[in-house]
């Protein structure tokens, strides 16, 4: 009986092993959801590291929150697997960004100044989509240029909209002033001086 138990168990592992495989074959990089990764996990056919290997590859389209740490813990993730997948990119599905607000909406620099811009993703229920990967373009880089992480340079005089787009669609934008430098004549330093 125990032969025969062992036998069985052995051939729904093959057949596991020989499904899952053409199913992540086919999924072709779309990003994993909670109930996919449930899924591998429950299987018990891959190791922790495969699993982080597939969602490096593909991302993931759920946030980690508290909520997606029980089930993963539940279908058997151990912890240092739900910490990788809270440092996982994450593509949310379409809809799930409703809108981008970027702070400051409106912003004067000199030249040769740099300011930080922050975005935000909002849901359609008006809460903070929270692990959002935004791209940080310019309109006019002659004017001011943004950094991947919304860091502005004021390169010349003039006005240019910085946008904050995410991989859903949305995006906001903001409305950089630049202004010449303020320059200071000796004079006015060495007035300023004598006044203090």
């Amino acid at each position: 009986m125990t032969q025969r138990y062992a036998y069985l168990l052995l051939l729904v592992c093959l057949a596991v092993s020989a499904i899952l495989p053409n199913r992540l074959e086919a999924q072709e990089r779309e990003p994993y959801s909670i109930d996919q990764l449930v899924e591998l996990l429950e299987s018990g056919v891959f190791s922790d590291e495969r699993i982080e290997m597939l969602v490096r590859r593909s991302c993931i389209d759920f946030r980690v929150d508290d909520e997606a740490a029980r089930r993963l813990s539940a279908a058997g993730a151990s912890s240092s697997l739900i910490a990788s997948l809270r440092s996982q990119c994450v593509r949310l599905p379409s809809g799930f960004v409703d809108a981008v607000v970027v702070t400051p909406a409106e912003l004067d620099v000199e030249v040769g100044a740099t300011r930080i811009l922050r975005a935000q993703a909002i849901a359609p229920d008006s809460t903070q989509v929270m692990g959002v990967v935004f791209e940080w373009t310019s309109a006019d880089t002659a004017v001011a240029e943004v950094s991947s992480g919304g860091t502005v340079l004021a390169k010349a005089p003039g006005e240019v909209r910085i946008a904050a787009t995410t991989q859903e669609g949305p995006s906001g934008t903001a409305l950089v002033r630049v202004g010449a430098a303020t320059r200071v004549e000796p004079e006015e330093m060495l007035e300023a001086e004598v006044a203090g």
